[in-house]
């Protein structure tokens, strides 16, 4: 369109080009008359930019609302950071997110496994993840209470769990470590706990 109106102000001003005093008053009465249909029509495309862009923004901020977290049941508890849930119908094995505790055969692991125990052994939590690992696992976060402490940093922070690096979180959870092992509790009261990465490769 833009280009269209641009051929009509160079033909009409080449018809009225003439040096005569006509020609120049025709000259003035296009520019008048095209000036100002060049900046309606360019104000228009500005307006017309501008609602598109915002109706796209608008659209964009509501497309993905947040997903609600799910709820099930911890059914069993393997270890300091493995359970067995009841989740929309199934038993399922979920491994906690972001934290590696001690295995059942190494120190720790007992206490490890009794703590996740105490934290959610039977109750119903509500569960944030849907990956898996390579063993077929669920990767879940646990929240165990009316707060948004997750039971997953509850472990590392109360020093039954490192903070995994392959499976990190951030820094909330490598300052939990670093406070739990200042403050010497769980397994922390040892000078050098074996990660369980190592007693792995044993």
């Amino acid at each position: 369109i833009l280009v269209g109106l641009f051929i009509v102000v160079v033909v009409l001003g080449a018809l009225v080009g003439g040096k005569s005093f006509g020609g120049t008053i025709a000259r003035g009465i296009v520019v008048r008359i095209t000036i100002p249909l060049l900046l309606a029509f360019c104000s228009g495309l500005v307006e017309r930019y501008e609602a598109d862009n915002g109706s796209q923004a608008q659209a964009t901020a509501t497309a993905t609302p947040p997903k609600p977290l799910r709820t099930a049941e911890v059914v069993k508890v393997i270890d300091g950071d493995t359970v067995d849930i009841h989740l929309e119908g199934f038993i399922t094995t979920a491994r906690l997110l972001c934290i590696d505790a001690p295995e059942p055969d190494q120190p720790h692991g007992n206490a490890a496994q009794k703590h996740l125990e105490e934290l959610v052994g039977g109750k119903t939590v509500r569960v944030e993840g849907d990956e898996m690992d390579g063993y077929g696992r669920l990767l879940l976060k646990l929240y165990h209470d009316a707060s948004n402490t997750s039971a997953n940093w509850r472990m590392v922070r109360n020093g039954y769990a490192w903070d995994y690096e392959p499976l990190t979180c951030g820094a909330d959870y490598q300052r939990a470590e670093s406070e739990a092992r200042s403050e010497k509790g769980g397994l922390w009261a040892e000078p050098d706990p074996f990660a369980p990465w190592e007693w792995r490769r044993r």
